[in-house]
C-alpha cells in the first residue's frame, strides 16, 4: 500500500503540551514523535481499559473531498457503501486497487457538503494521488485536512464522562458524529469502533487543541488521564485493530482482514470490485489476521519472521505486552496452512500460539 515519499511532520501540535505535563515523546512507527507515556503506562493502560484517558491521534491523516459528484466518485473507489450514509453518519472500508489489493484502510464521514476520509499514517498524500488518477469529468476536489487536531477519549466509560461535559449523549453508533461544544470549544465528535475500547475522537480547530487536551486532563476541567502511545497500542492490540502500512501489507485483500463489514456485496461496481467478489463467493483466502500468543512477558521485535517447521508463514507486527491476559502479544498475516486456532509456531526466537482476534473485547460504550 501507498506511503507518502515525504515523511510526516516528527512533531505533532501537541507535543509542547504534552511535554509540559511530563510526557517522554519518542519516534513511533506511525512516523511521528508521540508522547510515550506521561508517567506511568500501567496507569494509562488501567485508565483506558476500566475509566476513560485521552489519546494523541493528531498523527491520524485526513483527507476532504467535495464537489456535488463526491459520493458517487468515492463510492467508486472503496469497499463500504458510502451511498447509503447521511450526513452525521459514517462507514468504514478500504481503498482497492484493480487488482482488489488494500491501498488504504478509511474511516468515511459523510457531512451535507462533504466527505472526511480518516486514513493511515503516511498515506493521505499517496492516497489523493491515487482517487486523482481516476478523476476524469467527476465535480470533485480533494484537499488534505490541515486545520483540524484529533484526539480519542477512551475507555469503558467514555461516553458517560463526554455526556456530562457536553450536556447532552453523544453518538453512540458506530461512526457516527456530530457537531457539540466541549469545555467552550466547537468540536466534532465522531464514534470510533477501531481503537480497542469504546472510544469517541475529538476533532477541533488546531488553534483550540492544546487548551481543550489540557482542559480534559485538568482536575477543573474533565478530570481525566493523558495516555501515551504505549498504553494506546496495547489496547488497540488487543483489539485486534491492523494499521494499514504497519499491520497490512501491500497484498493484502480485504478478505484477510476478517473485517467483513467493511466490504458490501451488494453496492454498485468499485474499483477492483471483480477480483473482491470472486475470492467472497469462492470462500478462500491465502492468509488470515491472527493473534500471536508468546509464553512469557517479552515477544520478537516487529517484523521477525514467524515459521511453521521452519517453513515462513508470516511476520510479526505490533508486538507489545498485554497486562489484561500476563503476557506478550502480537498481530500476523498467517498462511492459511497454519492460521488455525492453537497452532504452535515460531516467531524469531520464541514460541508463540495463534488465536482469534480480538485478544480482549472492548468494554460497554
Amino acid at each position: 500500500m501507498p506511503h507518502d515519499e515525504a515523511a510526516p511532520p516528527r512533531a505533532t501540535p501537541l507535543n509542547d503540551l504534552h511535554a509540559s505535563l511530563g510526557a517522554e515523546i519518542e519516534g513511533t512507527a506511525t512516523g511521528s514523535d508521540l508522547p510515550i507515556h506521561f508517567g506511568s503506562t500501567a496507569d494509562e493502560y488501567d485508565a483506558l481499559r476500566r475509566s476513560c484517558g485521552v489519546v494523541d491521534r493528531s498523527w491520524v491523516p485526513s483527507l476532504e473531498v467535495t464537489g456535488e459528484d463526491r459520493v458517487r466518485f468515492v463510492n467508486g473507489l472503496v469497499t463500504c457503501d458510502v451511498e447509503q450514509p447521511a450526513g452525521g453518519e459514517g462507514c468504514y472500508g478500504f481503498f482497492t486497487d484493480a487488482k482488489g489489493r488494500v491501498v488504504a484502510d478509511v474511516g468515511v464521514l459523510a457531512h451535507e457538503d462533504r466527505l472526511l476520509l480518516e486514513l493511515p499514517p503516511g498515506s493521505a498524500s499517496a492516497v489523493a494521488e491515487h482517487m486523482r488518477k481516476y478523476v476524469i469529468t467527476d465535480r470533485v476536489e480533494i484537499r488534505p485536512v490541515d486545520e483540524a487536531v484529533c484526539f480519542a477519549v477512551a475507555g469503558p466509560l467514555a461516553g458517560r464522562r463526554l455526556d456530562r461535559l457536553i450536556g447532552e449523549k453523544v453518538p453512540r453508533a458506530d461512526w457516527q458524529h456530530r457537531r457539540t461544544s466541549l469545555l467552550g470549544h466547537e468540536v466534532e465528535i465522531c464514534c470510533h469502533p477501531n481503537l480497542g475500547v469504546s472510544a469517541w475522537v475529538v476533532r477541533v480547530a488546531r488553534a483550540a487543541a492544546s487548551e481543550l487536551f489540557a482542559g480534559l486532563v485538568d482536575r477543573q476541567g474533565g478530570g481525566l488521564v493523558a495516555a501515551g502511545h504505549r498504553a494506546a497500542e496495547t489496547v488497540r492490540v488487543e483489539g485486534g485493530n491492523a494499521i494499514a502500512g504497519i499491520d497490512l501489507d501491500a497484498a493484502t485483500l480485504p478478505q484477510e482482514t476478517g473485517w467483513t463489514e467493511a466490504v458490501s456485496y451488494t453496492k454498485g461496481c468499485y474499483l477492483g470490485q471483480e477480483i473482491v467478489a470472486r475470492i467472497h463467493y469462492r470462500g478462500q483466502v491465502n492468509r488470515h489476521l491472527r493473534g500471536l500468543l508468546f509464553g512469557g512477558d517479552e515477544a520478537p521485535e516487529a517484523g521477525a519472521r514467524v515459521s511453521l517447521g521452519g517453513e515462513a508463514v508470516g511476520r510479526l507486527t505490533s508486538p507489545t505486552f498485554s497486562p489484561e491476559l500476563g503476557q506478550a502479544i502480537g498481530l500476523a498475516l498467517i498462511h492459511r496452512k497454519a492460521s488455525d486456532p492453537g497452532t504452535e509456531l515460531e516467531a524469531g526466537e520464541e514460541a508463540a500460539e495463534i488465536t482469534e482476534l480480538p485478544f480482549v473485547r472492548r468494554g460497554a460504550a
